[in-house]
């Protein structure tokens, strides 16, 4: 509150290189006046000394001050978010996995196609330790009422899936709970391999992924409108 910080929006990124995996944060931080360098040293000091405490408390050494940490001020930030609008919000905040890597280091789309495109084991195995790890991880939070305050209501992704405008969209198949689950436990890249498949190819497309493994595909009912009383994971369509 000294600082007259107002709010900020939060934005984690995870990408995996030689050294394993390096989840990073972009965060945006909006006062109520510039801040002096004084106050910024303040800031960074502040950040510091809670980042380093938790990572020591999580069993690792505490980070080199020169590494890992950078506040952009005046000039700096209004270029990097002037490089969000040009290059598209969601390609450096909201959707953080749609990024590219850098050099040697690879986000998960990028892994993704990896493993589409060349079936290594050892991707596999990334796709499925980053499946349990970030379970319940949230790409892009805002401060509490930031979001109400100064932007439109958010629409939820649920009730978009459920518009029954079909000038908007085309239902494709729907699975029932147990059936979720028996896919997710078979294996869960089957998570976003069918969504990925759906977009691409329609039905054809979830029908080959659940082939491949003699998925009963008699029980994915197709029609125009989705069944009642089914739980609805994962709906997938297509925007015409």
């Amino acid at each position: 509150h000294d600082l007259g910080i107002i709010g900020w929006v939060r934005a984690l990124e995870v990408t995996h290189g030689w050294f394993g995996w390096h989840p990073h944060l972009h965060i945006l931080l909006f006062t109520r006046h510039p801040l002096s360098q004084a106050q910024i040293d303040v800031l960074w000091q502040f950040l510091y000394e809670r980042w380093s405490e938790a990572i020591v408390a999580a069993g690792y050494r505490s980070p080199h001050p020169k590494h890992g940490l950078v506040i952009s001020h005046g000039k700096d930030a209004g270029h990097y978010v002037t490089k969000i609008c040009n290059q598209g919000l969601a390609a450096e905040i909201s959707q953080t996995d749609s990024k590219k890597g850098r050099l040697a280091s690879r986000t998960v789309p990028q892994v993704i196609d990896d493993w589409g495109d060349y079936g290594r084991q050892s991707d596999k195995e990334l796709l499925e330790e980053w499946l349990v790890g970030m379970r319940g991880a949230r790409h892009l939070t805002w401060s509490r009422g930031f979001r109400k305050q100064y932007l439109p209501a958010e629409q939820l992704d649920h009730p978009l899936a459920q518009d029954s405008d079909p000038s908007t969209a085309e239902f494709i198949c729907q699975f029932t709970g147990q059936q979720t689950d028996f896919l997710i436990q078979y294996d869960p890249t089957l998570r976003w391999r069918i969504p990925e498949a759906a977009k691409k190819h329609g039905r054809p497309g979830v029908m080959a992924e659940l082939v491949i493994f003699n998925f009963d595909c008699r029980n994915v009912p197709a029609s125009t409108r989705p069944p009642p009383q089914v739980k609805p994971w994962p709906r997938v369509g297509t925007s015409k």
